[in-house]
C-alpha cells in the first residue's frame, strides 16, 4: 500500500498551489450525483451518464458534467472510461477552464509527471481530484524530509477529502502511514511504523526548550538559524526565552486586552465575560492580564511579556484589528498557543499556533448567502457597501460566495463611510440614467398622463434586477441608507412606492444587531435578514443569558457571549493537563468542546477555525427575530419556562 501511494507521489514535482477556490455554477445534476455517491457510486455514475445522453444541457455545463462523470469513474476504479472522459474535458474544456482539472485526472490515473499541471486557485476542479492531488504533494514533501510542506498538504488533503468519505477513509489512511500509525493487517497483526520524518533543527531545539534541557535549544537554534534563512526569527525568538531563563508555566494563561483609554471599557466587558466561561470550567489556571494598549507595539511588547517573562502556556487576545497581525506574528515567531478575539484575523492554512475564535465578516457572508440562496430561493443580488476596507472585503466575498452558487451580482456601488447624505449614492446604484433609458422615461410619463397623473413630476425609478440588497455597515448607518434608498424609489422592506409591486430585502451582518435598528430603520429595515453567532431568543443561549444577567448584570451581547465561550474551551483545554505550550496546542483541537451559548463545535485540526453554525435573524416592526436554526423549543415545555417561549414572528 505504501509503495504504490510513494509511487504516486511522483507526479507531484509538477503539481503546483492548490485550487482552493473558483468553483463554478455547479449542472444540478452534479450536485445530486455527489450526494448519490456517498452510498452508491454506481447510481451516481448512472445519473451522470444520463444526463450527457439527454443532450440538454449548455457546452460549459456539458464539460462540467463530463468531468464529475470522469472522477466517479476513477474513484469506482473504472480506470479505461475515466481515461475516455478525462480526455475529452481536456480536449473541450479550455473555454470553461476545465482543460487542467481534465488534465490533473489523466495524471492521477497514470501515477505519472508526464505533464505540467499548474492548476490555479481560479480553475474549478471537483474536490476529490484536489485531495488526492494533495496526498500526493504529502508523500513528496515526505520524501523530500520537508515536515512543514507534510503539514500544510496534510491539512489540504483532508478539507477537500470530506466531499467523499470513501475517499476521507483511503486519504487518512494513507496520511496515517506517513505519520507512522500504518493499520495493522491481518489476525494478530502488530502495527509497523516506517521511519518518521526527520524533524527539522528549529522543531528539535522546541522539543529540548519543552524538555527544559537549555544547553541543547540553544545549539539547535544556533544550528537552526545559520542553516535556514526562514527560520531565523523563530530561532531568535526561542533564544530570547532561553536568555531570559523562561520556564513554561502549565498553570499560567495569559489575556491580552485593551484596559485603559478608549477602549479600556470594551477590555474590561471582554476580560469579565472570559473570565465568567472559565470559571464555569472548573480548571484552576491562572488568567494573566496584561494591558495591550491599542497599538501594534504596544499589544507586541505586552505578549512578549506574558510570554517571556511570565511563562504562560498560552494567551487569548488581542481585541483590535490594528493589534491583530503583530499579535498573531508574534505567536507563530514564539511558537505560542493563540486564542485570537479579533474579527480582523482572516482564514488562513498557514499559521500553526493561532486559532480564530471570533466569528469574522467571511464567516457570516458565508452563512448569510447559504441561507438565502438555499432556503429564501434568491438568485441575484445588488450591493450597497461603505467605500472603506470592511465594506470592500464583506462585498468580495459575498460575491465571490453568490457566484460559486450559480446566482449573480447585478449592480454594485460604494458610498462613503461618513458621509451623511448617501442620496448621490442610491442614484448611481439605481442607474437613473436620464439619457440612456430616455424611452423608458417617455413610456411612465405616457401612461401617468393616460391615468390623469401629472408628467411633469414623473421621476425615473431605479432599475431592479435582483431579488435582495447587501448593506455590510452598522445599525446605526443602515437607516441612513434605507432612506436614501426610499427616496430614490427603491422598494426596500416594507416600503413600497408602488403599490403591489416586487419588494426587496435588505441584508446584512452582524453590526446591524443593535436593537435600534427596529426603531431607526423603520419599515425599510423590515423583512430583511442578517447573521451573527449569538441571539438570546435561541433555546441553547437562554440558560447561559440568564446566568450572565445575574453574574455581569446585563443581557450579554455577541461579543460578550463569544469571549465566555472562549473561556469555557480554554478550560476544557487545560482540563487535559498540557505540560507544554504543543501540549495544549494539541488539546486544542482535540477535546471535546463543551456546551456553548454560540453553538462552537470543535476547534478544526485543519486550519485552526472554532467551527460554529451561526444564527440568522430578521427584523418587524416591533423586534428582531430568530429565522435560523429554528428557535422553536426542541422538547415538550414546562409552564413558565423561559425557554419555551414563543419567538416573535414576523
Amino acid at each position: 500500500m505504501i509503495a504504490r501511494l510513494l509511487a504516486l507521489s511522483l507526479l507531484s514535482a509538477v503539481l503546483s498551489t492548490p485550487a482552493l477556490a473558483g468553483r463554478r455554477p455547479q449542472a444540478a445534476v452534479v450536485d445530486d450525483a455527489l450526494a448519490f455517491a456517498e452510498m452508491d457510486r454506481t447510481k451516481a455514475t448512472r445519473l451522470l451518464q444520463d444526463a450527457l445522453t439527454a443532450g440538454d444541457l449548455d457546452a460549459e455545463d456539458r464539460i462540467w458534467v463530463e468531468l464529475n462523470l470522469a472522477e466517479q469513474l476513477r474513484l469506482a476504479g473504472n480506470t479505461p472510461d475515466a481515461r475516455t472522459h478525462f480526455t475529452a474535458v481536456v480536449a473541450a474544456g479550455r473555454r470553461a477552464k476545465l482543460d487542467e482539472a481534465g488534465q490533473l485526472g489523466l495524471a492521477l490515473l497514470d501515477k505519472t509527471a508526464a505533464a505540467s499541471l499548474p492548476v490555479p486557485d481560479e480553475t474549478p476542479t471537483p474536490e476529490t481530484l484536489l485531495a488526492d492531488r494533495h496526498l500526493a504533494l504529502a508523500l513528496a514533501a515526505a520524501a523530500a524530509n520537508d515536515p512543514d510542506a507534510v503539514r500544510d498538504h496534510t491539512r489540504r488533503a483532508i478539507t477537500f477529502s470530506k466531499a467523499d468519505p470513501q475517499v476521507e477513509a483511503r486519504v487518512r489512511k494513507a496520511l496515517d502511514a506517513i505519520r507512522g500509525v500504518e493499520t495493522p493487517r491481518g489476525p494478530g497483526a502488530t502495527p509497523t511504523a516506517p521511519p518518521m520524518v526527520e524533524r527539522t533543527l528549529l522543531e528539535q531545539a522546541r522539543d529540548a526548550f519543552e524538555a527544559n534541557d537549555g544547553a541543547t535549544s540553544r545549539s539547535l537554534a544556533l544550528a537552526a538559524k545559520a542553516a535556514d534563512p526562514a527560520a531565523v526569527a523563530q530561532a531568535d525568538a526561542l533564544l530570547e526565552m532561553l536568555d531570559a531563563g523562561t520556564r513554561v508555566q502549565p498553570n499560567r494563561v495569559g489575556v491580552l486586552l485593551p484596559l485603559e483609554g478608549k477602549y479600556g471599557s470594551a477590555g474590561s466587558q471582554v476580560q469579565a465575560s472570559l473570565e465568567l466561561g472559565y470559571s464555569r470550567s472548573g480548571a484552576g489556571a491562572q488568567l494573566v492580564v496584561r494591558d495591550s494598549g491599542s497599538t501594534a507595539e504596544s499589544a507586541e511588547a505586552a505578549f512578549r511579556q506574558l510570554v517571556v517573562q511570565d511563562g504562560v502556556i498560552a494567551v487569548v487576545g488581542p481585541l483590535l484589528t490594528p493589534e491583530t497581525d503583530a499579535v498573531v506574528n508574534a505567536a507563530e515567531r514564539y511558537g505560542v498557543p493563540l486564542l485570537s478575539l479579533s474579527q480582523a484575523l482572516e482564514d488562513s492554512a498557514t499559521r500553526d499556533w493561532t486559532v480564530q475564535t471570533m466569528v469574522s465578516a467571511d464567516h457570516q457572508v458565508h452563512a448569510l448567502v447559504a441561507f438565502v440562496m438555499g432556503q429564501r430561493d434568491m438568485h441575484t443580488f445588488g450591493i450597497f457597501a461603505p467605500d472603506n476596507n470592511y465594506g470592500h472585503r464583506s462585498a468580495e466575498v459575498f460575491r465571490a460566495d453568490v457566484v460559486a452558487r450559480g446566482g449573480a451580482i447585478t449592480v454594485e456601488t460604494f458610498y462613503d463611510p461618513v458621509a451623511t447624505d448617501l442620496i448621490p449614492y442610491a442614484k448611481t446604484l439605481g442607474r437613473k440614467d436620464y439619457k440612456a433609458r430616455a424611452g423608458e422615461f417617455r413610456q411612465i410619463k405616457h401612461d401617468v398622463q393616460a391615468r390623469g397623473g401629472n408628467p411633469d413630476r414623473v421621476v425615473l425609478p431605479p432599475t431592479i434586477d435582483f431579488d435582495a440588497l447587501f448593506i455590510p455597515d452598522s445599525a446605526t448607518r443602515v437607516p441612513l441608507a434605507g432612506a436614501a434608498l426610499a427616496y430614490e424609489e427603491f422598494p426596500v422592506g416594507d416600503f413600497q412606492p408602488v403599490k403591489g409591486g416586487v419588494t426587496v430585502p435588505l441584508l446584512g451582518l452582524s453590526g446591524w444587531h443593535n436593537a435600534e435598528i427596529v426603531s431607526r430603520g423603520g419599515e425599510y429595515t423590515r423583512g430583511g435578514y442578517f447573521v451573527d453567532a449569538f441571539a438570546e431568543l435561541d433555546p441553547s443561549a437562554v440558560a447561559f443569558a440568564n446566568g450572565f444577567r445575574d453574574a455581569i448584570g446585563h443581557s450579554p451581547s455577541a461579543l460578550e457571549a463569544i469571549t465566555a465561550d472562549v473561556g469555557t474551551v480554554l478550560g476544557a483545554a487545560l482540563a487535559a493537563k498540557p505540560t507544554t505550550r504543543s501540549a495544549f496546542r494539541a488539546a486544542l483541537r482535540e477535546v471535546p468542546v463543551p456546551a456553548t451559548a454560540t453553538g462552537i463545535e470543535q476547534i478544526s485540526p485543519e486550519d485552526g477555525v472554532a467551527k460554529r453554525q451561526l444564527r440568522v435573524l430578521s427584523i418587524n416592526k416591533d423586534t428582531i427575530y430568530q429565522v435560523f436554526p429554528d428557535p422553536s423549543p426542541a422538547t415538550p415545555c414546562a409552564e413558565g419556562d423561559a425557554a419555551c417561549a414563543s419567538p416573535p414572528q414576523p
